[in-house]
């Protein structure tokens, strides 16, 4: 008996204010194709890429609250990473911390190592 191939199920994350925090699709529970994440309170997105089942590949683009590209980043497949192998990425079950609380906690930490220098 072949294997049954799972088609792509739509899924949609969001923020507890009810604003959309990423969206793609997933094929039997994991990150596959494009995905777009958004700014809190239905900003413009603040990232896109691509996964093939799970791990990442191609493009990646990071976004301003303004939709401006800030950052892009070629992800290479690795040699070591293979279908049979679980999963990099799986879907996420609650939102984390919001980028602009995320973007302060690395602001401050980058204070507090160059004082103890």
């Amino acid at each position: 008996m072949a294997a049954s191939k799972s088609r792509p199920k739509p899924s949609v994350y969001r923020y507890n204010d009810g604003s959309i925090w990423a969206k793609g699709q997933t094929v039997d529970g994991v990150m596959h194709g494009y995905w777009e994440w958004f700014h809190k309170g239905g900003g413009p997105r603040s990232g896109s890429g691509y996964f093939d089942h799970g791990v990442k590949t191609g493009e990646w683009i990071r976004y301003d609250k303004q939709g401006k590209v800030l950052k892009r980043i070629e992800m290479k497949p690795k040699a070591a990473a293979t279908k049979a192998k679980k999963p990099v990425a799986k879907p996420m079950k609650r939102a984390a911390k919001p980028m602009k609380q995320a973007a302060k906690a690395k602001a401050k930490a980058k204070v507090k190592k160059k004082r103890r220098s």
